[in-house]
């Protein structure tokens, strides 16, 4: 009976190693899910309070907090971080009239939850806690896609979209406050009949705001399609509109390059530099015509990556570092 006994304390033993450690591995990827979907969801609330969109110092930790709970962790705390990660600025404000350094780009939450056991309590183990961590940070992106291509500083667009910010050589170019809520044509006969002004430069006049069907570097060399095109086939990159594939009809949101210069190469062989990313809201959509506000900076939902802290009123984008 004695042996018994003991077989029996074995056995639930485990049994207890076998049920609650595979709840526990279950409850560590369901930590590190909740952790990820929090850093994110902070991050960009982290975003609209850097650019003015909101004032409530607290809402990166109650957007975090709310996807934390909402994948099943009850406990979150949650860090201000440099752009490098490297410097701590100090615990998420859990007020609305909290402060938020003005380096803070980045944020660390921390989720954990605790669960009671079942067999492994006859070893004594009456409850078991699971934890995950992860970071999110916004930068500037480097690399994008769009479906046109502007040519931001050309004598054709009153007022020019880029400035040399400080008049240097190479110049170092900025968003120009005065060109956010201007209208511009992005698309379509109108540029082409601009010539070498409007299109930065396309040799042969036959460019026309189209971009090729692919990603590419910010800053860097962008290709272009010429001619007319019954509907632009480009994927947009999703800017949280309800414009999505082609239709790039009245109020659209769409993200597009914006370029400093071109190759001065006829033809096909034609490419413009772009430097940033900007949001448009469409304002003219008449076959091959497409007209669009410029709005500033956009946040991206999708992109290739930071190189550095987000420009004032450039493209930024929001990714999980670790």
């Amino acid at each position: 009976m004695v042996l018994f006994a003991i077989s029996l304390v074995a056995m639930l033993t485990l049994a207890g190693l076998a049920v609650d450690g595979g709840r526990l591995f279950a409850s560590r990827r369901q930590m590190q899910n909740a952790s990820d979907a929090a850093a994110m969801a902070a991050t960009r609330a982290l975003d609209q309070y850097q650019t003015g969109q909101t004032s409530n110092a607290a809402a990166p930790y109650n957007a975090g907090l709310s996807h934390a709970q909402q994948d099943g962790a009850p406990t979150m705390t949650c860090r201000l971080l440099s752009f490098d990660r490297t410097t701590d600025l100090g615990a998420c404000p859990t007020v609305a009239t909290g402060t938020i350094p003005k380096n803070a780009f980045a944020v660390r939450v921390t989720v954990e939850t605790t669960e009671p056991t079942y067999f492994a309590q006859v070893a004594g183990m009456s409850e078991y806690s699971a934890s995950a961590t992860a970071t999110a940070v916004v930068g500037k992106p480097v690399a994008g896609a769009g479906p046109f291509l502007v040519c931001a500083n050309a004598p054709g667009a009153v007022p020019p979209i880029l400035v040399n910010a400080n008049g240097s050589n190479p110049p170092t170019w900025a968003i120009n406050n005065d060109a956010i809520g201007v209208d511009y044509e992005i698309y379509g006969n109108a540029i082409k009949q601009q010539g070498a002004g409007l299109d930065c430069g396309d040799p042969a006049s036959n460019f026309r705001g189209l971009s090729e069907d692919d990603t590419f570097a910010v800053p860097g060399w962008w290709e272009t399609k010429n001619g007319n095109k019954t509907g632009p086939t480009k994927s947009l990159i999703n800017s949280g509109n309800v414009c999505r594939g082609d239709d790039f009809g009245i109020g659209c949101l769409v993200v597009l390059p914006l370029c400093s210069k071109g190759s001065n190469t006829p033809g096909n062989g034609f490419q413009m530099y772009c430097v940033d990313l900007g949001l448009f809201e469409v304002s003219l959509n008449d076959n091959h015509d497409i007209r669009a506000i410029f709005r500033g900076r956009a946040t991206l939902g999708s992109g290739g990556g930071v190189s550095g802290p987000p420009d004032k009123n450039g493209a930024r984008f929001v990714q999980l570092t670790e």
